[in-house]
């Protein structure tokens, strides 16, 4: 029997205005019958002060996908705004957002430190291309 609706929505709110590879990565492993609910930002670099401008309208996407009233969960996209924010602030958002919307809510970085501890990994080593000061 062929599915006619999604039996799943994650939404996604991305720093950037576009979408491309979000979309068909997810598409690439999700399973069939999840959809993909985007609202984008426009983070123009990955400062603090950049983030802190994009605060208000991530507050009004986050209601936007509360309103649609469709949406499982609420996923934040992307380093820049988690790292720029610290994780005490970007945990408060978080707890906010869910708050707000009855949904759990979470960044990339916060579901795989979840996912790490429940897997049992203690330590880790980080590759990134950010700069050290941006990786605190």
């Amino acid at each position: 029997m062929a599915m006619i609706a999604p039996w799943y929505y994650l939404g996604y709110i991305i720093p950037h205005l576009y979408t491309d590879m979000d979309a068909y990565q997810f598409y690439r492993i999700a399973p069939e019958g999840m959809a993909l609910v985007t609202a984008q930002l426009n983070l123009r670099d990955r400062t603090l002060h950049a983030v802190e401008d994009e605060l208000p309208v991530l507050r009004e996407w986050i209601d936007l996908l509360r309103r649609l009233g469709k949406v499982n969960r609420i996923a934040i996209s992307g380093v820049p705004l988690a790292a720029a924010l610290g994780r005490e602030r970007t945990l408060a958002l978080l707890g906010k957002a869910s708050a707000l919307t009855d949904l759990p809510c979470d960044t990339d970085i916060e579901a795989h430190i979840r996912a790490l501890k429940h897997l049992g990994a203690s330590r880790i080593a980080l590759a990134a291309k950010w700069s050290s000061t941006f990786n605190q």
